[in-house]
């Protein structure tokens, strides 16, 4: 068979690869790039819920307007202090509000606390890990960022954490116990240093598991007000009032020394003023960028910076913004990720690799006999030849030619009178099946179409035993 009626025979051969379906999209796309297909959904406020051990619990999630569904976007977790609930703390943070500002653009998600024994008014988070009846929080609200981010586009790298008093705490635990999915806290009239207890040695509310030693740098920005009598800025404590850590006499400052400690701070306590009424105390060069800041609010009470007042919890300063702070300080802190596994070493991390075990085959079709059904481009495979110019479309010209064409290197024979190919015996398929044997027949020194070309068409239905 001459060149051209090879070439001609390889016009059916092009037929039969077009007629073979599934080829790939291409590499895994990073996170950053958005997400396809899309997640649509309305902006507003919407009521959700989700099952867990103790029944159905809700939240209250807020889409902002600028949300298309393909961009990335940060996402905030808001929690109420005890007694009170999701919808009050959605209007009193203004974290919605802030949200749908042209410069805020993230999700926000109010979660509902539980009843203390079904007691009316007694929402609260288990924010210290007391075993059951006291309900796993971390578990539920690990929960809910998994339903949000499925139904969502969010940017996993950008999950914060915020709340006031018992959800101030509830953000701490957060930080410990979910410190690789939240990448920094805002803490509000309630920020402390695990462990926690109510009176020395560990009291009946402590938790052994209660502890951040073992976990990441996590960035911190946190408000507390110098009259606060329900989590006392000076210290002291009973059952329903105290600071945390319980040390009855040193200023809330020591608690972001601890913080500063874990977070490997080196620049010591740097204290600035910022209002009449308004102090920060910062600590600087963290480990992984992990800035730890605190606004004193002196003659502040138990409340939230730049909110609505709250006469019943004590003075509330307009000096500053714990809404527009917090926020700032999140969009400069987004998770500092660990190097992703990546097993064969291959520099495609585990998470995004077809084939983590680099034996040339899809992962997930080793658990069958082959892949005749699925026959899917695998660049990592050498059976895989076509597509080689990396347009995604397999054509005679840039892909199957330069594949026959290949015959001819590294000669041991003559070349053959019909089609002007030399002949190699290395590239038969023969017993021992490597990355150039193409040839379906027996090596008889002849390339032909229904013998060779056409087996090299049919390689997208390699075996991959």
């Amino acid at each position: 068979m001459g060149l051209v009626a090879l070439a001609a025979g390889l016009v059916v051969a092009a037929a039969v690869v077009a007629a073979i379906p599934g080829l790939p999209a291409g590499a895994p796309v990073a996170q950053a790039a958005g997400c396809f297909p899309g997640k649509p959904h309305a902006s507003g406020t919407s009521i959700e819920t989700i099952a867990a051990p103790e029944g159905t619990r809700s939240y209250r999630l807020h889409v902002p307007p600028s949300y298309n569904g393909a961009d990335r976007v940060p996402l905030v977790i808001n929690m109420h202090g005890f007694t009170s609930n999701a919808i009050q703390q959605q209007f009193y943070s203004g974290l919605s509000a802030r949200a749908d500002e042209p410069d805020g653009g993230f999700i926000v998600v109010h979660p509902e606390g539980l009843l203390v024994n079904g007691i009316p008014n007694t929402q609260h988070w288990n924010s210290v890990q007391i075993g059951s009846p006291e309900p796993d929080d971390v578990a539920f609200l690990n929960n809910v960022l998994d339903a949000v981010e499925a139904a969502l586009c969010v940017d996993t790298n950008r999950v914060f954490s915020t709340g006031i008093s018992n959800g101030a705490m509830m953000s701490v635990r957060l930080a410990c116990s979910l410190s690789a999915r939240v990448a920094a806290i805002a803490p509000i009239a309630g920020a402390y240093y695990p462990q926690l207890s109510l009176d020395e040695p560990p009291g009946p509310f402590h938790n052994s598991a209660e502890t951040c030693d073992d976990t990441r740098p996590v960035p911190v920005i946190a408000f507390h007000g110098t009259d606060d009598t329900s989590v006392p800025f000076e210290g002291g404590g009973s059952a329903v009032s105290f600071r945390l850590p319980i040390d009855n006499d040193t200023a809330d400052e020591d608690v972001m020394e601890e913080w500063a400690a874990h977070n490997g701070c080196t620049s010591g306590r740097q204290e600035s003023v910022i209002s009449g009424e308004v102090r920060l105390v910062e600590y600087s060069t963290c480990d992984d960028g992990a800035t730890l800041q605190l606004y004193i609010v002196d003659g502040g009470g138990h409340t939230w910076p730049g909110a609505p007042d709250a006469p019943p919890l004590g003075y509330t300063t307009h000096d500053i913004s714990a809404t527009d702070l917090m926020w700032e300080f999140f969009q400069q802190h987004p998770l500092v990720n660990e190097p992703a596994p990546d097993t064969d070493g291959d520099t495609i991390p585990d998470g995004d690799d077809p084939d983590n075990d680099n034996d040339g085959c899809d992962d997930a079709n080793e658990a069958g006999p082959n892949e005749m059904l699925g026959g899917l481009r695998n660049s990592k495979n050498p059976y895989d030849f076509y597509d080689t110019s990396g347009d995604k479309v397999v054509s005679l010209q840039d892909d199957i030619l330069p594949v026959i064409l290949r015959y001819q290197t590294i000669p041991d024979g003559p070349p053959n009178p019909d089609t002007g190919f030399s002949y190699a015996s290395i590239y038969d398929r023969g017993p021992a099946i490597g990355p150039f044997g193409w040839n379906r027949s027996g090596p008889d020194g002849l390339i032909t179409l229904q013998d060779d070309i056409l087996g090299v068409v049919l390689q997208y239905q390699h075996d991959c035993r």
